[in-house]
């Protein structure tokens, strides 16, 4: 009976870990910016209108207290269960819980 000692896989230098590191994090960078020129390029295609803006600032009044909305004139399709709670909470830590003032007062 022949016995033959294992052969060991040949070593192949190729790069070295922290090479292929910087590879991948070269690729996720490439991918991330790719990905945000493609989504900047499909934002391009809507229209911008101020839909959103009643949207956001129901959001702060209820957020602040004013729960009932009392003078708010609502539209047919509201979305005061689950997406004005959740934009006011969104507001919170980028407004810093101060009102934005009027756009004429910001230079």
């Amino acid at each position: 009976m022949d016995v033959r000692t294992p052969l060991r896989p040949k070593e192949n230098p190729g790069t070295r870990p922290a090479a292929r590191r910087w590879q991948a994090v070269a690729a996720w960078v490439a991918g991330g910016l790719v990905l945000c020129a493609f989504l900047l390029r499909i934002s391009f295609g809507e229209r911008v209108d101020s839909d959103g803006a009643n949207s956001a600032l129901q959001a702060w009044d209820l957020v602040h207290g004013h729960l009932m909305l009392h003078g708010w004139l609502l539209g047919d399709a509201t979305f005061y269960a689950f997406e004005l709670p959740l934009n006011g909470v969104v507001q919170l830590p980028v407004r810093g819980g101060q009102p934005l003032p009027p756009t004429s007062a910001r230079r």
